[in-house]
């Protein structure tokens, strides 16, 4: 309850923070964001993730599903927003290329996507190995197609659909997981 209570105030501070600031990405930090308030200038650098409770090496199931959710968000938003340059230090080569390939399809035709993550239904590790975790995660989502002048071309922003996808994690040399694989099993009743 006390972490739920923390990352609630966590939430409420970084919107409070974003109306007067700006959120920006530290660079070669996927972990960390920065703060400018648009006022006075301050920075101010925040973890995005909790630092793990457990010990260095050990696996701790729920704190890599509670960063798992942050990263998914992360890169689904960037991703949409056309923001690819976001999402480099999370992703291996291969995904990156694949979602470069989609959103530079969207631009060449003038469209882009309007995607709002409305809630984890569930996040749950479904195979771990020594160095890959696999996650499947189930999302609540509006999912738009927009021509360059905004018109909706495919969805229904009164519409939320439920997403199933399946994203495998592999940690890097460095200790750090970046995404190696992703599937969607698309929106489902």
């Amino acid at each position: 309850m006390i972490v739920g209570n923390i990352v609630l105030l966590i939430l409420v501070g970084l919107v409070v923070w974003k109306m007067t600031s700006s959120i920006q990405a530290v660079k070669n930090r996927p972990d960390k964001i920065r703060l400018v308030s648009r006022e006075t200038g301050q920075v101010v650098e925040m973890h995005l993730v909790a630092q793990p409770k457990s010990a260095p090496g050990q696996w701790n199931e729920a704190d890599f599903v509670n960063q798992a959710r942050v990263l998914f968000n992360r890169i689904a938003h960037a991703v949409a927003a056309g923001k690819l340059k976001d999402i480099r230090p999370l992703v291996t080569p291969p995904v990156y290329q694949a979602f470069a390939a989609a959103a530079s399809g969207y631009a060449r035709q003038n469209r882009h996507i309007d995607f709002k993550l409305i809630s984890f239904n569930s996040v749950k590790v479904k195979e771990k190995k020594e160095n890959e975790v696999r996650v499947a995660f189930t999302t609540e989502q509006i999912n738009l197609l927009k021509d360059a002048a905004g018109q909706v071309l495919e969805g229904d922003p009164m519409t939320v659909a439920v997403v199933s996808d399946i994203w495998t994690f592999k940690k890097t040399k460095n200790n750090h997981w970046v995404v190696c694989a992703t599937q969607s099993g698309g929106p489902h009743a």
